[in-house]
């Protein structure tokens, strides 16, 4: 911190250069999205940016996906320093190898340094979760990987265009290699024009502002960073907190759990992670993805005004476990589910040690994401396609203490950034039909402070067959705390295939590639969201309008929050009915 001292900036120029720099970001965000081309991207806005300085450190990290962020960190650095002195003006990096600091296979970094003056100022980056993998499963999720070559392409930093001009030798190689090369060349060029955009940000920058200028700022940016986390963890009382989190049998290791040890030192934390050993199984995370999922958790208990970047990260020391553990794989395992199971897990870990730190900002668990991926060739074009579900994930919210869990805003992974889809644009993108697209009725856990509720999302396949996976799991409801209780059924997640002639068939968590029919409806039953509190203490009359409302029914009012009514359609709460139930039902909420 003494080089903070020595530097002076000028507030105004300081805070202009921050917006500037703050609206290149943005800028990336709305180019990116009006210029990509798979529905993926385009529809769920399944990508992020960042701007990193020339160490790299991150500067500015885009509202973005959270899961995408933290893992940029471990991978612009691994990038520059694979390159080394080998990087010029106009060169593009590709990237998507978790070895060398990426989260997962689908996720396909973009690199571009930008230099002003013959000198390195900035790296500016582009995540985007891309349709295919080119492995053996549709997508890239791979239940039955057991190792990652069964995940498809994996790419070592490579360069795609060289002082400006394009390998389309390797860019062709890459198309060669995926389902969908259309869609992946165009996104690739969205990603490609989104970075030039921020590079001619950055230059006029410099221009207008001066190299040092520039240089002192984006240190005082980082430095400020760092006293605001400070403060914010020295708010927490000094303590050794333990957390954990289970993980649903993923079909080849069994259930198993995750810990997370926080200590908290004046204004400085550690989280320490374990796990079991690594396994034969695509929820391996290394430890880039655990990073970004462990401080995603620290984030939900502090102030979010505070800028995401760098900085805020050096008070925290992380250790993500033994290497080859579940926390800290290492190659070749696989790992293209990570960024969901076991990425909300160990968010969920280093939460449930934070609540008990922090019970008056106590966050309950969101929904997990399990979801479904339905692929095929399109009767209109003969050109084969890969539906990412994602209205068939984007689950409740976990409530926070004093707020509700949000309707179906997605899974801890996203936090909120994940968009839902058109359902008139999936219908026009995709050979679909949806059927059904609604809120499901008592599908978020009760409390004080409930869950949110998750969707029902029915849809069909027109005119052709085709195949569906399930990845992830989120058959547990989500993790509810202080009180409140989750071990009720409806609220974990279930899909079916409904045949033609009406009966169901259960798609059961990493189930690989089932056939679809003619006629075949795939039926979706999204989790909802954990809470907070136990239920008796809700307001009555919030249990009355979500009763109201259709979300809760009579029966789980009466059964799980005690509110007895006086009309038959729940438009008036007796009082004195829903004493008595409170009363009669302190003990058993209790002891549950």
């Amino acid at each position: 911190m003494s080089a903070a001292k020595e530097r002076e900036v000028d507030e105004i120029t300081l805070a202009v250069i921050q917006g500037m720099l703050e609206a290149t970001t943005r800028e990336m965000t709305v180019t990116m999205a009006n210029t990509c081309r798979s529905p993926i991207l385009k529809l769920a806005h399944d990508f992020s940016n960042a701007i990193f300085d020339w160490v790299p450190q991150m500067v500015v990290q885009g509202e973005d996906i959270p899961n995408h962020l933290g893992a940029l960190m471990y991978s612009c650095r691994d990038v520059a320093e694979y390159f080394g002195d080998d990087i010029r003006p106009g060169d593009l990096v590709y990237h998507n190898d978790p070895s060398t600091g990426n989260s997962h296979l689908q996720d396909m970094c973009v690199y571009k340094p930008v230099f002003f003056d013959d000198e390195l100022q900035f790296w500016v980056v582009n995540k985007a979760h891309m349709t295919d993998t080119g492995g053996p499963v549709a997508g890239g999720y791979n239940p039955e990987a057991r190792e990652i070559y069964a995940e498809g392409l994996r790419m070592t930093p490579i360069k795609i265009a060289d002082e400006g001009v394009m390998r389309n030798d390797i860019v062709d190689m890459i198309l060669a290699n995926v389902r969908t090369p259309e869609w992946h060349r165009g996104d690739l060029m969205a990603q490609i024009g989104t970075l030039g955009v921020a590079e001619r940000r950055l230059v006029e920058m410099i221009g207008r502002m001066g190299r040092a200028t520039v240089r002192d700022c984006v240190a005082e940016i980082l430095d400020r960073s760092e006293v605001w986390m400070r403060k914010e963890i020295a708010k927490l009382p000094d303590g050794v907190y333990e957390g954990e989190a289970p993980v649903e049998d993923d079909g080849v290791n069994g259930p198993s759990t995750i810990h997370c040890t926080v200590t908290i030192t004046g204004d400085e934390m550690a989280l320490e992670y374990r796990s079991r050993p690594q396994g034969e199984s695509y929820i391996n995370a290394y430890e880039p993805i655990t990073s970004s999922m462990a401080y995603l958790g620290v984030l939900f208990f502090v102030d979010p005004a505070m800028p995401h970047n760098a900085g805020i990260y050096r008070p925290i020391a992380f250790d993500p476990g033994p290497k080859g553990s579940l926390t800290n794989a290492v190659h070749p395992a696989p790992c293209s589910c990570s960024t969901s199971t076991v990425g909300e897990n160990i968010t969920e870990a280093v939460v449930s040690a934070l609540n008990k730190a922090a019970p008056e900002a106590a966050a309950a668990g969101w929904g997990h994401i399990t979801a479904l991926i339905a692929s095929g060739v399109n009767p209109k074009n003969d050109e084969y396609y890969i539906y990412f579900g994602f209205n068939t994930l984007i689950g409740g919210g976990g409530a926070f203490t004093g707020l509700d869990g949000w309707n179906s805003l997605g899974a801890t992974a996203s936090s909120g950034s994940l968009y839902t889809d058109d359902v008139e644009m999936v219908e026009y993108e995709y050979p679909i039909f949806v059927h059904r697209f609604e809120l499901r009725p008592d599908s978020a856990s009760p409390g004080q402070w409930r869950g949110g509720f998750g969707p029902r999302y029915d849809f069909e396949l027109i005119g052709h067959e085709g195949t569906v996976t399930r990845w992830g799991e989120g058959e547990f409801p989500a993790v509810s705390v202080l009180g409140a209780h989750a071990d009720l059924p409806g609220r974990g997640g279930k899909y079916f295939i409904r045949h033609a002639d009406g009966s169901k068939t259960e798609i059961g968590r990493h189930s690989v590639e089932r056939k679809l029919v003619k006629g075949d409806v795939l039926e979706c039953h999204v989790i909802g969201g954990g809470a907070v509190g136990p239920a008796r203490r809700r307001d009555p009359e919030l249990v009355a309008a979500d009763v109201r409302s259709g979300l809760v029914s009579r029966e789980s009012a009466e059964l799980e929050y005690r509110v007895a009514f006086a009309t038959p359609d729940g438009h008036s709460v007796d009082a004195e009915a829903t004493e008595r139930l409170r009363a009669d039902g302190q003990d058993d909420q209790a002891g549950r």
